[in-house]
């Protein structure tokens, strides 16, 4: 038997998601937006102390901060507990980088700002790509077996 949860590198859920105009129209409304779209949070999910988490990050961020944990959970007002938890998951993703207890989104390869778009776009593709060669080879010997 394969040892299957050592298989796994990194899992992404992205939801295809339709971006009403309604949901421009706020900040709170856009974070709540983009993290069902990453799955961070699930749809109809009570728990939500990803979003002031989330808001603090970017704010943090978009200024050229590189937050701690503690500067996170001042800003969003959320437990240190719930800021470590939820910058860890976003470091397990790949989108994160932390450097000397400090976080910060990782940029595209071809630039050292930061461009959100650039960056997270390269960083699922990336993934995408690999992930489905993977599948691809595993098909591959697949058929091979079936027509055999």
């Amino acid at each position: 038997m394969l040892p299957e949860k050592e298989l796994i590198r990194r899992e992404y859920t992205v939801r295809d998601m339709r971006l009403p105009s309604g949901t421009k129209l706020t900040r709170k409304s856009l974070l709540r937006w983009l993290c069902l779209s990453l799955g961070l949070i699930s749809p109809d999910e009570s728990r939500q102390s990803i979003l002031p988490i989330m808001d603090a990050f970017l704010s943090l961020q978009l200024s050229g901060a590189s937050p701690t944990v503690a500067e996170l959970a001042e800003k969003s007002g959320q437990p240190e507990k719930a800021v470590r938890y939820h910058m860890a998951r976003l470091v397990a993703l790949g989108l994160v980088g932390e450097k000397k207890r400090r976080f910060s989104f990782k940029p595209d390869s071809t630039s050292d700002t930061l461009n959100l778009q650039k960056s997270f776009s390269e960083h699922y593709a990336k993934s995408l790509v690999a992930s489905l060669s993977s599948i691809q080879d595993a098909l591959a010997e697949l058929q091979q077996l079936y027509e055999a």
